[in-house]
C-alpha cells in the first residue's frame, strides 16, 4: 500500500518529521515500510511559464515564436504546438535540461530564430494517466491550471511534489484500520503524541434534493448496506488534486464518480461502488449466486458463478461480485450523469470465500477481507456526499437507502496492571502510562486497584484487539521494545529428562541428503487436489479435507510423500538440466473415530537421462544410508507398485520389513505431469528406521591405535544377483573386540559395471573390505592370507575374481 506524505500531513501535524524519519518510526513501532520515494521527482526540474506574447515565425508557417515569462526573466521559445495560446501557462524544459526519455534540450536555431528551451506535452512528461479538462492536452503541449504559479515546478502545479511511503501489506493484515491515510494518521498521532487536525468521517447534514430511492434487501453476507442516488446536469472532470493523489497511490483516474469512490477508499479505508442508475431497475439485493449465473466484470473477464459466491443483484440479475469487483453491465462512464452509490459492510468469511473461488483480488477486497466496522460504511457515504457537494454544489442527492442488521462491535477487555507489567518485563510501568498509551489509541481505560477494563473502539474490535495479550502488544510497541531490558531466565542447568531421538534422526538425515548426497531440500504445503490424490493411493484410499481451504481445489491433506515432489519437478525441470530434491514432512491418514495418523517421511526425487546407471547409484546411496542409520543386514527385492516402472523398482528389507522403496517412476505418471524426462524416486518412513538408529546411537569410541588394512576386490556375479547378497557372502561387520583378533570393520559396495568384455548375463561388482586388529598392526603375510581366503570364499559361492 502507498501513502502520500502530504496527505497524511492534512490529518496530523508532521512538522519536524521527515518522510524518512516517519518511515523509521513506523517500521519500529507499527509495520514495515519497504521504501520511500518521490515518483515524480523528475518534474521538479521543469518550471511553469506563462506565454506573454505570440507571433508567427518569419520562415516557417507551422512554427510560432513565444515570449515566455519565467520568474524574473523572459525567454524566447519556438514551438510548433497548434494549441499554444497567449496568456496561458505551460511546462518548460530550459536549455540544458534532460527529458524523462533521455533527450537533452539545448539552445537552438530553428529556421533562423533562437529558441531557449522547449514547451512540453503531457506525453513528454510521462503524465498519460491524467484526464485533462482540455482535449488539446492530449495532442499538443500541456496547458497547466490557471492557478499555477509561474516559476514553480510542474510537480507543484499538478500536486505531484510528494513523497510516497511504500507499506509492506503483509505486516498490516491484522490491522483493517490501517488500510487508509486517515487510519495511518490516527496511528502516527498516537506514536508522536500529537492531536489529529481533522476527522474526514464527521457526519454531515444530508440535504435531500431528489426523491429517487432504490429499495435495498440483504438476504445474506452483509451486516450493513447504505445507498444513495446522485445526479448532475454536466459531469465534471475529476479535480486535479484528486487525480494526482490517485496516481501517486498507484491508481488510474477513470471518471468523476469512480475517482471520488477510490479517493474515499484511500482516505478512510471503506470501499464504495458507483452503479449507473439508468441501468438499474431495483430492488438492490445482497444474495448468493444461483445455478447458471455468470457475470462480466469491469476488466472484461466473464466468470461462471458457483452457488456460494456473494453478489450484488438488481432483482435477480447479477450486478457485481460483492466486495470484490463491479460488473460491466452497470459500470459508469464519462457520459453517466446519475449514479447509485453503494457503501456496505460485507462479512469477512464471505469475501474470502469469493476470493478463493474466483482467484480475483482488488483494492476493495483487500480491505473487506480484513474485517471492517459497519459504522465506517455509513460515514464513508457521508464523506462521498461531502466531496460531491464540494465540487458540484448543485448536485441532486436522493434519500438514504439503508439496511442495518448489526450494531458496531466494541470489545471490552478485562485485565490487570500486574499482568501487563509481568508480560512486558517492566515492573516500573505506571498505571498512568498505561492509560496514556491506550488512550492515544482511542481506547477508554477504567481502573480499579489492579483491575483494568479497556473499551476498544469499533475500528479495532474486529479481528484485531480481542484479548489481554493484544493490549500488552499495543503498550509494548508504543513504549518501544528497545525500552524493554532483556533479562536472561534463571533456570537450572540440567540434562533434559527425555531426548527427542526422532528429531535428532531427522536432523542427521537432513545433513546426509544435503551435504553427502547433494540433494536440495524443499518445503511444501500439505494441501493437494483430488486429481493429485488419485495418482498415489498406496497408503490410504481416503483423505481428510479442509472446510476452509486456502484454494478451493487444494482442499485435501496429502496422503502420499510423492505428489508434492512431482509438483516441484514439473515447475522447475525446464530451467535446470538436473534436479535433485528431498523433503522431510508428514502425510495424514484418516482413521475411523480417531485423530488422523501422521507419518513422518523422507522422500527424494531426481531427474535423469541415464535411468539405469543412475538407479544403481541411488541403490548404492540407500545402502550407505541404511548403514548410517545402523542397519547392517538387509536384502533387496523387486517391487511392484503402480507408481514405479514395472522392471525398475525395488525395496530394501530387513527382518521381513520394508524399509526403503525406490525406483524409476512410471511413465504414465510423468505424462500426467507433462514431465518429459525419466525420474527416480525413493521414500521411507522415519519411524521404520528409528529402532535401528537407536541401537547404533553414537557413543564415544577411542581412536584405533593401529592401522586398518583395506582390500578392493572386483568379482563377477550373475546380472540379477542383488548386491546385498554379495555383501552378505563376504562376511559381517563386527564391533571391535577386546582380545587380539582380526575382525571385519567395514564392507562397502563401490560400483557395478555391465558391458563388454563382461558377458551379457553377468556384471562386475567392485567392493571394499576393511580388516583391523585392535591390539597390533597386521603383518603383510596375514593380510595376504586374508585376501586369498576371501577370494577363495567368494569363488566357492559363485562369485569368481574378475580376471
Amino acid at each position: 500500500m502507498k501513502l502520500c506524505y502530504k496527505w497524511l500531513n492534512e490529518f496530523v501535524d508532521l512538522e519536524g518529521i521527515s518522510p524518512y524519519e516517519l518511515a523509521e518510526l513506523l517500521t519500529m513501532k507499527t509495520c514495515e515500510v519497504e521504501g520511500v520515494e518521490e515518483p515524480f521527482a523528475h518534474l521538479n526540474k521543469f518550471p511553469v511559464v506563462e506565454v506573454k506574447s505570440l507571433k508567427a515565425h518569419p520562415n516557417a508557417d507551422k512554427l510560432k515564436i513565444c515570449e515566455v515569462q519565467l520568474a524574473d526573466k523572459s525567454l524566447s521559445v519556438v514551438t510548433g504546438a497548434p494549441n499554444v495560446k497567449e496568456g496561458k501557462k505551460y511546462p518548460l524544459a530550459p536549455a540544458g535540461s534532460v527529458l524523462p526519455g533521455g533527450k537533452k534540450i539545448e539552445n537552438a536555431l530553428l529556421r533562423g530564430v533562437a529558441s531557449e528551451g522547449m514547451l512540453l506535452s503531457a506525453e513528454e512528461l510521462q503524465l498519460k494517466d491524467f484526464m485533462w479538462a482540455s482535449a488539446d492536452n492530449l495532442t499538443g503541449i500541456l496547458e497547466l491550471p490557471e492557478e499555477s504559479i509561474v516559476g514553480h515546478s510542474v510537480a507543484q502545479a499538478l500536486h505531484l511534489q510528494d513523497t510516497i511511503l511504500e507499506i509492506d501489506n503483509k505486516s498490516i493484515t491484522h490491522r483493517g484500520d490501517l488500510w487508509s491515510h486517515y487510519g495511518f494518521a490516527r496511528e502516527i498521532a498516537a506514536l508522536l503524541s500529537r492531536p489529529l487536525k481533522k476527522d474526514p468521517l464527521e457526519e454531515v447534514n444530508l440535504l435531500v434534493t431528489n426523491e429517487d430511492k432504490l429499495e435495498v434487501i440483504i438476504d445474506t453476507g452483509a451486516v450493513a448496506y447504505y445507498g444513495m442516488v446522485f445526479s448532475v446536469t454536466n459531469l465534471p472532470i475529476t479535480p486535479l488534486l484528486i487525480q494526482s493523489r490517485l496516481i501517486l497511490c498507484g491508481m488510474r483516474p477513470v471518471n468523476f464518480w469512480v475517482d471520488l469512490s477510490n479517493y474515499v477508499m484511500l482516505e478512510v479505508g471503506q470501499p464504495t461502488h458507483a452503479f449507473d442508475r439508468k441501468k438499474l431497475q431495483g430492488p438492490i439485493r445482497v444474495a448468493y449466486a444461483q445455478p447458471g449465473d455468470s457475470l462480466i466484470l469491469l476488466d472484461g473477464r466473464k466468470i461462471n458463478l458457483s452457488e456460494n459466491i456473494l453478489l450484488i443483484k438488481d432483482g435477480e440479475r447479477p450486478l457485481a461480485l460483492a466486495g470484490v469487483m463491479g460488473g460491466k453491465e452497470s459500470e459508469t462512464s464519462l457520459e453517466t450523469k446519475t449514479i447509485f452509490l453503494e457503501s456496505a459492510t460485507f462479512l469477512r468469511p464471505e469475501i474470502r470465500r469469493s476470493l478463493r473461488e474466483t482467484l480475483i483480488r482488488s483494492e476493495a477486497s483487500q480491505r473487506f477481507e480484513k474485517g471492517l466496522s459497519p459504522v465506517l460504511a455509513k460515514k464513508a457515504l457521508y464523506r462521498y456526499y461531502a466531496l460531491v457537494k464540494q465540487f458540484v454544489p448543485n448536485c441532486l442527492a436522493g434519500p438514504l437507502s439503508q439496511v442495518e442488521l448489526a450494531t458496531a462491535l466494541q470489545n471490552k477487555i478485562h485485565t490487570k496492571v500486574s499482568y501487563i507489567r509481568q508480560r512486558l518485563g517492566l515492573e516500573e510501568l505506571s498505571l498512568s502510562k498505561i492509560q496514556q498509551v491506550l488512550g492515544s489509541l482511542g481506547m477508554k481505560v477504567l481502573a480499579h486497584d489492579d483491575d483494568l477494563t479497556v473499551e476498544v473502539p469499533d475500528y479495532r474490535s474486529y479481528y484485531d484487539i480481542t484479548i489481554p495479550e493484544d493490549l500488552v502488544e499495543e503498550i509494548g510497541r508504543l513504549i518501544g521494545y528497545k525500552e524493554i531490558r532483556p533479562v536472561p531466565f534463571m533456570v537450572a542447568c540440567t540434562v533434559p529428562t527425555k531426548a527427542n531421538h526422532l528429531r535428532r534422526m531427522e536432523h542427521e538425515l537432513r545433513k546426509l541428503f544435503a551435504w553427502r548426497y547433494h540433494f536440495s531440500e524443499v518445503y511444501n504445503y500439505h494441501f493437494c487436489t483430488a486429481n493429485e490424490l488419485e495418482l498415489d493411493k498406496r497408503y490410504s484410499e481416503k483423505a481428510l479435507f479442509l472446510l476452509n481451504p486456502l484454494q478451493a481445489e487444494q482442499k485435501y491433506l496429502r496422503t502420499s510423500p510423492l505428489v508434492m515432489l512431482l509438483r516441484n519437478v514439473a515447475s522447475h525441470y525446464k530451467e535446470f538440466s538436473e534436479l535433485r530434491f528431498f523433503e522431510i514432512e508428514r502425510i495424514f491418514l484418516p482413521r475411523q473415530e480417531e485423530l488422523p495418523q501422521e507419518r513422518l517421511f523422507l522422500s527424494a526425487i531426481e531427474t535423469t537421462r541415464e535411468p539405469v546407471k543412475d538407479l544403481k547409484q541411488m541403490i548404492s546411496l540407500c545402502h550407505d544410508l541404511l548403514k548410517k542409520m545402523g542397519v547392517y543386514h538387509f536384502e533387496q527385492r523387486a517391487l511392484k507398485q503402480n507408481i514405479f516402472h514395472p522392471t525398475r523398482a525395488l525395496e530394501l528389507i530387513s527382518e521381513q520389513k520394508s524399509l526403503i522403496r525406490l525406483g524409476q517412476l512410471h511413465p504414465a505418471i510423468l505424462d500426467q505431469w507433462k514431465i518429459p524426462l525419466p525420474v527416480l524416486y525413493l521414500e521411507f518412513f522415519l519411524e521404520d528406521l528409528l529402532r535401528y538408529y537407536l541401537k547404533g546411537e553414537v557413543r564415544y569410541v577411542r581412536l584405533p591405535r593401529y592401522p586398518a588394512s583395506d582390500f578392493e576386490i572386483t568379482i563377477i556375479a550373475p546380472r540379477r544377483t542383488p548386491v546385498a547378497q554379495i555383501l552378505k557372502t563376504m562376511g559381517e561387520v563386527e564391533s571391535p573386540p577386546e582380545e587380539d583378533r582380526t575382525y571385519i570393520e567395514d564392507i562397502r559396495f563401490l560400483y557395478t559395471y555391465e558391458g563388454p568384455p563382461i558377458a551379457s548375463d553377468k556384471k562386475a561388482v567392485s567392493l571394499r573390505i576393511t580388516w583391523r586388529n585392535p591390539t597390533r598392526t597386521l603383518k603383510s603375510d596375514e593380510i595376504k592370507n586374508l585376501q586369498e581366503e576371501l577370494v577363495e570364499k567368494m569363488a566357492k559361492a559363485g562369485f569368481p575374481l574378475r580376471s
